[in-house]
């Protein structure tokens, strides 16, 4: 061991320096008090630092713009998903409608146009007779003959395509 002050070799038991005369207790206090004082402030500087670094990570950790961003993706997402959904939902529907009309201009019978609450007027299509136009509309065929009488026709077997009538309410 070496004194504190002239830097001498002395023995570990020495109180005095044999060199220079220094106390070496009381040197040896103060000096562990220094180190002890040093250390001290060391360990609160390194602790503050800590506290500041783990408190810039956790602001970093809310206000991450890729978190948001993500978050903003997933409410896309979710509106896209349902407007994708509701869109297939009228197009379901939109096509079922396009079904229905369709068959309505496949069907000769609903090709009539209405003028008013006493009768419809339908357009003699090919393979029509009176027979299969009163069954469809008033439904059964008994009533060809009231067709007939109604709109002037003498034969009832002999329509025209392309003929026009008139459907009037029973």
């Amino acid at each position: 061991m070496n004194c504190p002050v002239c830097n001498q070799p002395i023995d570990a038991d020495d109180i005095k320096c044999p060199h220079c005369g220094a106390d070496i207790k009381a040197l040896d206090v103060n000096k562990l008090k220094k180190e002890s004082s040093q250390k001290s402030k060391t360990i609160l500087l390194i602790s503050i630092i800590a506290i500041i670094v783990i408190c810039v990570l956790i602001i970093l950790l809310i206000n991450n713009p890729n978190k948001k961003k993500a978050r903003e993706l997933e409410i896309a997402n979710k509106e896209l998903t349902i407007k994708d959904s509701l869109l297939n939902d009228s197009i379901t529907r939109l096509n079922k409608v396009l079904d229905s009309l369709k068959n309505q201009l496949n069907n000769p019978y609903t090709r009539f146009t209405k003028f008013g609450d006493k009768y419809k007027e339908y357009k003699i299509q090919k393979g029509d007779v009176l027979w299969t136009i009163s069954n469809h509309f008033y439904g059964s065929p008994m009533y060809y003959d009231k067709i007939a009488a109604d709109n002037n026709i003498e034969n009832p077997d002999f329509i025209i395509i392309g003929q026009k009538i008139k459907i009037f309410k029973k």
